[in-house]
C-alpha cells in the first residue's frame, strides 16, 4: 500500500508543477511581448509614372506583408517618404521611390 501511496503522491505533485508552469507561461507570455508601443511596418515602392503610384505601391508592399502575418487593418504611423531619382539608367526618364511605416492589427 505505501509503494502506490508514493507512487500516486509524486504523479500528482508532478501534475501540480506541469500544471503550474503551464498556466504561469501562459499568463508571461503576452506580458513579455507587449512593450505598449504600436508595431511598425514599413514598405517600399518603385513608380516610373507619379509619386503617388510610388506612395500606393508602398502601401500595398505593407499590406501584403501584413496580411500575411494575420493583421488586415492598416493606417500610416506618419507622412510617407518621398524621392525623386534621376540616375535611372534609361536616358531622359527618372522615377520615384517612397517609403511608408503603418501600423497593422
Amino acid at each position: 500500500m505505501t509503494k502506490l501511496r508514493a507512487s500516486r503522491l509524486r504523479t500528482r505533485a508532478a501534475l501540480l508543477v506541469a500544471g503550474t508552469t503551464a498556466a504561469l507561461l501562459a499568463m508571461g507570455a503576452p506580458a513579455m511581448a507587449s512593450t505598449g508601443e504600436p508595431f511598425i511596418w514599413n514598405g517600399n515602392g518603385i513608380s516610373s509614372i507619379s509619386a503617388e503610384r510610388a506612395i500606393d505601391e508602398a502601401i500595398e508592399d505593407v499590406e501584403i506583408m501584413a496580411a500575411g502575418e494575420g493583421f488586415f487593418e492598416c493606417e500610416l504611423y506618419d507622412e510617407p517618404q518621398v524621392w525623386e531619382v534621376f540616375d535611372d539608367p534609361n536616358p531622359g526618364s527618372h522615377y520615384w521611390r517612397a517609403s511608408v511605416n503603418m501600423t497593422c492589427e
